[in-house]
């Protein structure tokens, strides 16, 4: 597995044990944070805090496969397929050269 899969998996796991494993031993009544009970602020805390982990995770797919800068190469001007693809016509329209 290259590293930069092992950081993003890491970094995706976070958030789950935050959220899953670590819940019972902030499942707490008593410290209120900004009004909520400390296992509310937790949860939230970590749902804000997820897309942060994720945003790491493909940020760190994405340099190793585009290369050191994270940014993809120069893109042709136009691909094999956009200059290769036409539209058909729909099933029901007659046939060309039929009439």
């Amino acid at each position: 597995m290259r590293p930069a899969m092992k950081k993003a998996l890491f970094c995706g796991a976070v958030p789950f044990v935050a959220l899953v494993a670590a819940l019972p031993f902030v499942n707490r009544l008593r410290p209120v944070v900004l009004g909520l009970p400390f296992v509310l602020f937790w949860i939230l805390g970590w749902v804000a805090l997820t897309p942060v982990f994720l945003y790491l995770a493909e940020r760190f797919l994405r340099k190793d496969k585009n290369g050191k800068d994270g940014k993809p190469g120069p893109r042709p001007w136009r691909s094999s397929w956009e200059s290769s693809w036409r539209p058909r016509p729909p099933a029901c329209w007659p046939a060309a050269g039929s009439r």
